[in-house]
């Protein structure tokens, strides 16, 4: 009967170990992390090619609003011909 119990305990405090061991190693990982993370760290890698040139991209703008006809040819705009 007393192996049993010897056995348990040793059960029992390895069991304790484990799981003070996972805690402290929990809370010294966060405490690093946030270490870390307060320290404000910065990691830039900026590459700047210039060119001699730059071609100018086809620029299209579209206006949705309406075209009256009349009212062009009344203040003397050119002559367009309807589709």
């Amino acid at each position: 009967m007393c192996t049993a119990l010897s056995a348990a305990a040793l059960c029992s405090i390895i069991w304790l170990l484990l799981v003070v061991g996972a805690c402290s190693f929990f809370i010294w990982f966060m405490t690093d992390r946030v270490m870390y993370l307060t320290s404000h760290p910065k990691a830039v890698d900026v590459e700047v090619i210039y060119t001699d040139s730059v071609l100018f991209p086809a620029v299209t703008i579209c206006n949705q609003n309406l075209f009256r006809f009349g009212c062009y040819t009344l203040h003397g705009g050119c002559e367009v011909q309807r589709i």
